[in-house]
């Protein structure tokens, strides 16, 4: 098992098999000719440079299906330089939704239950309290502990 950097909430895989680099190959073939299609329909209105981008895109897309089918191994240093380029997105991308969530649901759901007072903890001090212990119920059977969810 090859090790793998461990960041944030994403991993880099520098060694990736033989079967992930024929699924990266695959994956890269459709990409490769919207892009192309994309290409050749703007190239009507662009001109010739945008047009004559769209074989080479296409020719770039057979190429890396047949890689990945063929010989997988040549795929490897494509496949983790996109990881490596797509990594600050992807950190940028996962932290501002969460942020996003923090900020728009549960800091106002605390503050509305702040203002309701609210208190699910129980946290709040009661100076009539002798103590603050809970009584639970025993648990009938004992293999429950196994299956806590």
């Amino acid at each position: 098992m090859h090790r793998r950097e461990r960041t944030a909430m994403i991993d880099i895989n520098r060694h990736p098999s033989p079967r992930q680099l024929r699924h990266f190959g695959a994956i890269v073939l459709p990409i490769l000719l919207t892009a192309g299609a994309i290409y050749l329909g703007l190239g009507r209105g662009l001109g010739q440079r945008a047009s004559s981008l769209a074989p080479v895109l296409g020719a770039a897309a057979v190429l890396s299906l047949l890689l990945g089918l063929l010989c997988p191994g040549l795929l490897r240093p494509l496949f983790v330089g996109l990881q490596y380029a797509a990594f600050p997105l992807g950190w940028t991308l996962s932290h501002l939704v969460l942020l996003l969530i923090f900020a728009l649901c549960v800091s106002p759901l605390g503050l509305l239950m702040r203002l309701c007072r609210r208190d699910r903890l129980g946290r709040r001090f009661d100076r009539q309290a002798r103590s603050y212990w809970v009584e639970r119920r025993p648990t009938v059977d004992r293999r429950r502990y196994f299956y806590q969810f």
